[in-house]
């Protein structure tokens, strides 16, 4: 009776449809890497002109406990790059420039600056030397002039000739920015508002993080090897400028897929050229990769105190975007968004944490085959217990507002109940994974940085229902 009606409450909170659901499943790939500390922030999955997910985890701002949403606005880091190079395939279909033209034209007395084409700064193939390496600029939270930062860039040599090799650098797209203002007569970031945000009615987006201000506004932080949340100093904008001073939020960074998706900001031919790889399956801003035989278009950005991810893929209308207020050592959005991607498109995808029982063994015996005897084995003595290793796993933790279990220890072993149900045993099958003995359920407590047991993960018919200890 008990399992019965643990099962009925499960069903209430998972909302449970046919097993393995795309929206359920997504939904639960996502609250597993919430609940594991590997994302904090917002996540928009589209297919087909359906919204699949839109949500929050987290917080924007840690130490007030406010939490992400749907609508937080974050910086975007390194995809403003496919922004800029929107910006310069607008001036080309215009006439205004060619992508051939040389950096020279531009840029009069730039070393090297007759060997080195715009496309070549598009496409990260012009060796020119990466600034924002450079200890000086890394991080820079006060402002900075332009011609400071290019005449670093000028001082340093190439790391190879121009179109001969691939490297990322901010560098490439720092010089795009100045070569838009050159022939627009205007700033980058009016350029960028009037020709792009305007039109795609992106109205959460623009240049200036650190002077924003909106009630949705996320916080960055750094996440410490102590597992604390560090909060991070903006990067000023002059130091990010075209390569990395976006800052926007999910449903913005919907309109602008769909604009792509529609051709509203160039014709097709031009738009095209955005999506054709270069050395490395670099395009305009964009990663070229070939998943399931389709074309997707993806980019990483990063900058201190944020990250995200963007995918597309025309054919099926697939956009998703991760957009994260943290940045920490080892987490990369790519693994989240690759598995989301095989979510959507593989139906016997497993996700991660569900396991799938191992297969037994059957070894037929041959006939006539004769069977030693064999002594009844004496019967093994129960290890004494020690009460206080449970110690850690006790206590009330939340699944829901009207739904908490309760951990305690009950003669020397650890034990579950919920507010209206009896205790039932527990037994440990490894050092953080438990299963009951009457709720055909497993119980996984999860560790913190700081080695508290503050989180569990219910595992209950392919399900993966997160929890936190009350307070």
């Amino acid at each position: 009776m008990q399992e019965l009606k643990l099962l009925c409450i499960l069903a209430i909170i998972a909302t449970t449809t046919p097993a393995f659901a795309q929206k359920e499943k997504l939904e639960r790939l996502m609250d597993y890497y919430a609940v594991h500390d590997t994302f904090n922030g917002t996540a928009l999955i589209v297919r087909k002109g359906n919204i699949l997910l839109s949500k929050g985890y987290g917080y924007r701002d840690v130490h007030n406990k406010i939490k992400n949403t749907e609508n937080t606005v974050y910086q975007i880091g390194t995809n403003t790059r496919q922004f800029t190079a929107e910006v310069i395939l607008q001036l080309d279909s215009k006439g205004r420039l060619g992508l051939e033209d040389k950096l020279s034209k531009y840029l009069p007395g730039f070393p090297n600056g007759e060997r080195i084409t715009l496309r070549n700064l598009l496409t990260h193939s012009s060796g020119i030397y990466n600034y924002t390496k450079d200890p000086v600029f890394t991080n820079a939270v006060k402002p900075i002039k332009k011609e400071e930062i290019l005449e670093r860039i000028k001082s340093q040599p190439l790391a190879f000739a121009p179109g001969s090799d691939f490297a990322f650098s901010n560098s490439n797209y720092f010089l795009l920015g100045l070569v838009i203002e050159k022939i627009t007569t205007k700033k980058y970031e009016r350029v960028l508002k009037e020709d792009i945000l305007l039109t795609c009615s992106m109205s959460h987006s623009g240049c200036d993080f650190s002077q924003l201000r909106d009630d949705n506004k996320a916080i960055g932080y750094n996440f410490s090897g102590k597992g604390e949340f560090v909060e991070a100093l903006a990067s000023d904008s002059t130091l990010t400028y075209a390569g990395a001073s976006l800052y926007s939020n999910a449903s913005d960074l919907l309109k602008w897929h769909r604009a792509l998706l529609h051709h509203r900001l160039l014709p097709k031919d031009w738009q095209d050229l955005a999506f054709t790889p270069h050395k490395n399956q670099y395009a305009l801003g964009w990663n070229i990769t070939n998943i399931y035989k389709r074309k997707f278009m993806e980019h990483a950005g990063e900058v201190n105190g944020f990250t995200s991810y963007e995918v597309r893929q025309e054919d099926d209308d697939v956009f998703i975007v991760l957009l994260e207020n943290v940045s920490r050592q080892g987490v990369e959005e790519k693994a989240i968004a690759n598995n989301i991607v095989q979510c959507i498109y593989d139906k016997n995808y497993i996700l991660p944490g569900e396991r799938k029982k191992p297969a037994v063994a059957v070894v037929p015996v041959p006939e006539n085959t004769q069977r030693p005897e064999t002594a009844p084995k004496p019967e093994k003595k129960a290890k004494p217990v020690n009460p206080a290793k449970y110690k850690k796993f006790t206590g009330d933790f939340e699944i829901t507002p009207a739904f908490t279990i309760t951990f305690s220890i009950e003669n020397n072993e650890l034990v579950a109940a919920t507010p209206d149900q009896k205790s039932i045993k527990m037994v440990q099958e490894s050092e953080t994974m438990f299963r009951t003995t009457g709720w055909n359920a497993e119980i996984e407590f999860i560790k913190d940085a700081k080695g508290a047991y503050n989180k569990i993960v219910l595992h209950q018919q392919d399900q993966l229902i997160p929890g936190v200890r009350a307070k």
